[in-house]
């Protein structure tokens, strides 16, 4: 049988005990713990329930990433997911619940405060699942094919092209940086999803790059793609977009990790830095550009350095909790328990039915429903365009059918991506290790999207590994012509 695929009726099964399944009878347990928990604490001691079944959360997942790093390979799905949930879901509620920011806690998030435990309780089950069909099976390798192209891939080149045009007309359009109002562009026209889409297929890009920097031995060789790692970086720290920019900074530890095999303390810790800073800067920096109602480069740059002087004054507390409540998403799904059915009715698998319209192109069909889920909208009721929250993958599940949904859905959601990983992450050459490493990325993100655009996404990935199959399989009939 071809090398390149995977014979599933081959594959040995992990054994009740050995690792992977300890870790998912593992889950199962602090599953157990949590619910009774849940009954047994007075519904006064929130803030036990929090912490309590938060590190109970914390435990299981860690456990589980423990189980699984003896691949020394930690890009599978299971793992990106943990640990979106991990920094979503579990963290940022356990360091809320110590009271340290109660001053500073919006309100949205004290209203919902009392309901934080069962959110936990449910992202335990989720995440439980969705690791199930990952237990079960051992995963396959991702090995990056230690042959070196001197040429630039065409498909790299074919992508960077689409990347930056479609930048181009962002810009030209005067949507690069969305968060300025009165935008027609972005609100009415056709054009501006599948633009939207094209640039961040940029990270493709950057991660390329990436890894070419990490694999490349002499320093003179590195001078072009320091140069575009660079400017990728700059263009989503001007478009004030913070998660673009934590994405963005993501592809490049992703890469070294991949290359190198090991996880790197001073780059995380850099990171962790970068990440501290960044957050709080890109708030200050957003919203003096709302106040310039101006896109000049001139006023960015002026502003970015009005932003950073504000920054430096303000106080140390309130910009970690910017942060903390930005990675925060975990109260969007607790506003979901708190509202439905009680004030919403259960939506009975609606939104779901989002998925059969995953074939039909926005730009060919503009009234295809939207995938995006917004809390304010759908929830609380605000008017459209008034702002933005995900309900989440978890939340979906919830608001559609009740707790049973959860482990259902997310099993499913497993084992999609369990045969995901079996079919497209083996063998993969440079071009096709950067999509993999692309949609990584985008699996820590996946924890707040609604599994229509998990699943459109998915299909998007495919397509892009097709295509690129298809130039490196045109490199090689080429070769084999001329050599015959």
């Amino acid at each position: 049988m071809n090398n390149h695929y995977i014979n599933l009726n081959k594959l040995k099964r992990h054994r009740l005990l050995q690792l992977p399944m300890l870790s998912f009878w593992n889950g199962c347990l602090c599953i157990l713990i949590s619910y009774f928990l849940l009954a047994g604490i007075a519904e006064q001691d929130n803030s036990l329930h929090i912490i309590s079944i938060g590190i109970l959360a914390l435990y299981a997942f860690s456990f589980h990433l423990l189980a699984r790093n003896a691949l020394r390979d930690p890009f599978h799905p299971d793992i990106i997911f943990t640990i979106g949930h991990l920094m979503q879901f579990v963290i940022p509620p356990i360091v809320f619940a110590t009271g340290f920011f109660d001053s500073l806690m919006y309100n949205h998030m004290q209203r919902v405060q009392i309901f934080i435990p069962e959110m936990l309780f449910a992202v335990l089950v989720a995440q439980t699942l969705f690791n199930l069909p990952f237990c079960i099976l051992p995963s396959c390798r991702h090995e990056l094919s230690d042959k070196t192209t001197k040429k630039f891939p065409l498909f790299i080149l074919f992508v960077a092209i689409g990347v930056w045009i479609s930048r181009v007309l962002l810009v030209a359009t005067g949507s690069y940086f969305h968060y300025i109002p009165g935008l027609n562009f972005v609100n009415t026209s056709v054009l501006y999803s599948p633009l939207a889409i094209i640039s961040t297929l940029g990270r493709i890009v950057l991660i390329f790059m990436s890894v070419k920097l990490f694999r490349e031995t002499k320093k003179h060789n590195t001078i072009f793609t320091a140069l575009y790692i660079f400017t990728e970086v700059c263009w989503h720290l001007f478009s004030g977009k913070r998660m673009e920019l934590f994405m963005a900074l993501l592809c490049i530890l992703f890469a070294y990790i991949y290359v190198r095999k090991r996880i790197p303390v001073i780059p995380v810790i850099c990171f962790i830095l970068v990440l501290l800073i960044g957050s709080p800067l890109i708030v200050y920096y957003r919203q003096s550009v709302r106040n310039k109602h101006s896109q000049d480069s001139n006023v960015f740059v002026t502003v970015l350095a009005t932003a950073f002087e504000e920054m430096v004054n303000s106080d140390v507390k309130k910009s970690l909790h910017i942060l903390l409540d930005r990675l925060n998403d975990g109260q969007y799904m607790a506003g979901c328990i708190k509202a439905v059915p009680k004030k919403i009715s259960f939506v009975q698998g609606k939104t779901y039915k989002n998925i059969l319209w995953i074939p039909v192109p926005r730009v060919l069909y503009h009234q295809r429903p939207a995938f995006q889920l917004n809390y304010y909208t759908m929830i609380l009721g605000s008017p459209p365009g008034y702002t933005s929250a995900p309900i989440t993958a978890v939340g979906e599940a919830y608001i559609n059918f009740g707790w049973l949904g959860i482990p259902v859905v997310f099993l499913i959601l497993g084992t999609i991506y369990r045969a995901f990983e079996n079919i497209f992450g083996q063998n993969l050459s440079s071009s096709q290790a950067a999509v993999l490493l692309f949609f990584c990325v985008m699996i820590i993100g996946m924890t707040v999207e609604p599994a229509a655009v998990q699943l459109s996404w998915m299909v998007k990935i495919i397509i892009l590994l097709a295509v690129c199959k298809f130039f490196e399989s045109g490199f090689v009939f080429r070769k084999d012509s001329v050599e015959s």
